[in-house]
């Protein structure tokens, strides 16, 4: 059976390059090695469906359920991926792309665990041609199956692939040799690097594109960092920081322009020193905060095309754990299984997350609401 493209990837500004295409078949079958919540709500048969928004929680935070077999919103699932080895990001296809003992690897449920190099960090993973973006021996790379492929970036001494898109462009930072300059550049197979513009000369990041081209990061101006836009059609677009703050990041764009950002408040001079907070930015709406879990610190990681937001916030006790922003309801705590520490890493359209759980060693697990596409 065929799944249709998730409506974010069909027509108008976001379009998918695969438009026109269906999906190839998506084969799971109930692998040994995954450890499955039980849940009472049975999956419904694949079939011709599409994500739809994920019914946001009401009532009973989901990691009290975790204390019984029900699970409500959401199913935690643990993978048999070995300790040490940490989940870096996710496609629509459920597969995910990480680094182990500074090994690259793939894992899908039909593959399980593969390592197909023997160094190198997997940074971002597309939908369409399964390419990888990353890094090895310090220079940026493009992984497929057809092997891999340095990019050329003008006068590099070092640089990062950051993430790619289903065209198969990459954004990242590299450090310029003639004026130790480090700046974003956006690059296409097809027409090479473009170095995005700076706020000043001082340091740029490209962190994330989307399917519409546009890439978000940040722009170092006055000693601080700035989170910039940088849309396809050119320019640099400065997305502010939360008020009485003195700096700010983005972290992820979304294929319908969400932006994910971390600010951070006066007296600070970089991200995750002391007391970042999340925050959303939109073309409607501006930069709007997203809140705590109770405690000071929350820092987001990726947000995909419902505007949903995952990433981790301390409680008032000062742990970290992983959650997920709606925009109807705010701030989740996501369901840890009786786990002290968690982080959310990556979510895609159909609302799955990824992430890492530390009960006594790191290891990786994945929340779902769509039960069927991981069973």
């Amino acid at each position: 059976m065929l799944l249709r493209r998730p409506p974010h990837l069909r027509g108008g500004r976001t379009r998918s390059p695969y438009e026109g295409d269906e999906m190839k078949p998506l084969l799971f079958t109930l692998a040994a090695t995954l450890g499955l919540a039980a849940c009472l709500d049975s999956p419904a048969a694949p079939g011709e469906r599409e994500p739809t928004p994920p019914a946001p929680p009401t009532g009973t935070d989901p990691s009290v359920a975790s204390q019984s077999t029900q699970c409500p919103r959401r199913c935690l699932v643990r993978l048999s991926i070995e300790p040490g080895t940490y989940l870096m990001a996710l496609n629509e296809h459920a597969e995910l792309v990480g680094t182990g003992h500074e090994v690259p690897f793939r894992w899908s449920k039909a593959t399980g665990l593969v390592r197909q190099y023997t160094t190198g960090e997997w940074l971002s993973l597309n939908s369409w041609h399964r390419q990888v973006a990353g890094n090895r021996a310090g220079k940026a790379v493009v992984w497929s199956d057809s092997g891999a492929r340095v990019l050329t970036l003008p006068d590099m001494t070092y640089a990062e692939a950051r993430s790619i898109n289903d065209w198969g462009r990459v954004v990242g930072t590299y450090h310029r040799r003639a004026d130790n300059a480090t700046l974003a550049y956006r690059w296409s197979p097809w027409s090479g690097t473009t170095v995005l513009p700076s706020l000043s000369t001082q340091e740029s990041a490209a962190n994330d594109i989307n399917h519409a081209n546009d890439a978000a990061g940040y722009s170092a101006a006055g000693g601080a960092k700035r989170a910039v836009l940088w849309p396809m059609a050119g320019g640099i677009r400065e997305l502010g920081m939360l008020p009485g703050h003195v700096g700010s990041e983005a972290k992820a764009i979304s294929n319908k322009g969400h932006v994910a950002v971390s600010s951070w408040p006066a007296g600070l001079t970089a991200v995750g020193t002391t007391r970042p907070r999340a925050a959303l930015w939109t073309e409607a709406g501006g930069l709007q905060p997203l809140g705590t879990l109770g405690g000071e610190i929350s820092v987001p990681a990726d947000v995909n095309a419902w505007g949903e937001v995952v990433g981790t916030s301390t409680t008032a006790d000062g742990q970290a754990h992983a959650f997920v922003w709606y925009p109807s309801t705010g701030m989740v705590r996501l369901d840890e299984g009786g786990a002290g520490r968690s982080k959310a890493l990556a979510i895609n359209s159909w609302g799955d997350i990824v992430g890492t759980l530390n009960d006594g060693e790191l290891v990786a697990w994945v929340w779902e609401n769509n039960l069927w596409r991981w069973r």
